[in-house]
């Protein structure tokens, strides 16, 4: 028990961390006006894909700041996009530090016709240039994005079919999306995942010495469906190539609901996330921790414009309006508000069958040999803890 009598019972054997030995300001909060602690800033992962979290002396080519055309600029470059959008005392401190100070760093590789935006606008086209497309896509293939359609079934009514099987199908193209398991396999072999709970535990609080303990409901890790599970691999033989391997749960959790870009305008997005639920809510919820990990994009359009395509620029072509056009063809009559609404529904569901593909439900069976942080070979199973949807149409 701790000073304010609360204690932990670890029924399947002592845990991988503990949540107070390293625990800090810096675990629950980004604030500017704090410093953070050094010893946590290894676990950040990178928000681009052009900086990654290795540092230069960790390169094994000598350009290691391709696009750019020195270190100094890549240096620039790179604590611009790293830091806050709103910079700080501090950020001011990592420009001196990190940059000015490095000793790769030289004035003289800026000259009078050094712009920023050239700059970034390298970093674009080597980004295009490595997902295969000439147009500036988000979506590399590097990151493991996927390009893929589904098909849903449009009914009309009084219109009877033999079969869902023989009713006309509406063809979506343009869904963005990541194998789960790829994404799952990927977060638990990053640094981060340091600080992952493997091993599930309870928390109790015993107000004094007299009253009954009461347990406390706080992370996910602690929950009865996280102990349930992990001690179901625990107890119950398991067969297959990884039987053999020390079995974890991988708690994860699916959110998806549409999200407005801009303060003025229509563009907006249909995302879906995933978190991983061994990892802190302290942690899950801080922006700086990049914890929420895309899984795929919902078109609320049916035809994307790739030739002008950001997350800020969508065609403001709308489903309704491209199914109307097949809805006349095929039944010579407009589509009603409820059959969109229907239409739309079956839409999110189509995509979920794109995502849970053979290799993830074979994981879930017999789960996935991952090698992770401490570099020791166990076999994940991924479990889905709860997924909240949020959308009329549900």
């Amino acid at each position: 028990m701790n000073s304010f009598g609360i204690y932990r019972t670890y029924t399947h054997g002592p845990p991988t961390i503990t949540p107070d030995e390293y625990f800090t300001l810096s675990s629950v909060s980004d604030s500017l006006s704090m410093a953070r602690d050094p010893a946590r800033s290894h676990f950040k992962p990178s928000s681009s894909s052009s900086f990654d979290s290795s540092s230069p002396k960790s390169a094994t080519t000598l350009n290691y700041f391709a696009p750019f055309l020195n270190a100094s600029v890549f240096l620039l470059m790179s604590w611009y996009y790293n830091g806050s959008s709103i910079k700080s005392f501090r950020d001011i401190d990592k420009l001196v530090h990190n940059v000015i100070q490095h000793e790769d760093f030289k004035s003289s590789d800026f000259g009078n016709t050094f712009s920023s935006a050239r700059e970034a606008e390298r970093m674009d086209k080597e980004q295009s240039s490595k997902s295969g497309n000439s147009d500036t896509l988000p979506f590399s293939s590097k990151d493991g994005w996927i390009e893929g359609s589904v098909s849903i079934p449009v009914p009309c009514d009084g219109v009877q079919h033999e079969s869902e099987e023989h009713a006309p199908r509406f063809v979506i193209n343009g869904i963005w999306y990541r194998r789960p398991l790829e994404v799952i396999k990927k977060a638990f072999s990053e640094l981060a995942a340091e600080n992952f709970h493997m091993i599930p535990f309870k928390e109790y609080w015993k107000p004094s010495e007299h009253e009954p303990s009461e347990r406390i409901y706080s992370e996910t890790f602690t929950a009865d469906v996280f102990n349930d599970e992990y001690d179901k691999l625990r107890k119950f033989k398991r067969y297959g190539p990884n039987s053999t391997l020390e079995p974890i749960v991988a708690g994860i959790s699916f959110y998806s609901d549409s999200t407005h870009l801009t303060s003025f305008g229509n563009a907006s997005l249909w995302p879906i996330y995933m978190y991983i639920g061994n990892q802190s809510k302290y942690l899950r919820a801080k922006p700086s921790e990049f914890a929420a990990h895309h899984i795929a994009y919902i078109p609320k359009v049916c035809i994307l414009c790739l030739n002008t395509f950001k997350f800020s620029q969508l065609a403001a072509l709308k489903l309704g309006d491209e199914i109307q056009d097949f809805y006349k063809k095929t039944y010579n009559k407009v589509a009603t508000a409820a059959m969109l609404t229907h239409l739309r529904r079956e839409l999110a569901h189509s995509i979920w069958t794109l995502l849970l593909d053979d290799d993830l439900m074979r994981a879930y069976a017999d789960g996935e040999a991952v090698k992770l942080s401490d570099e020791i070979i166990r076999a994940l199973f991924p479990r889905f803890l709860f997924y909240s949807a949020d959308y009329p149409e549900k």
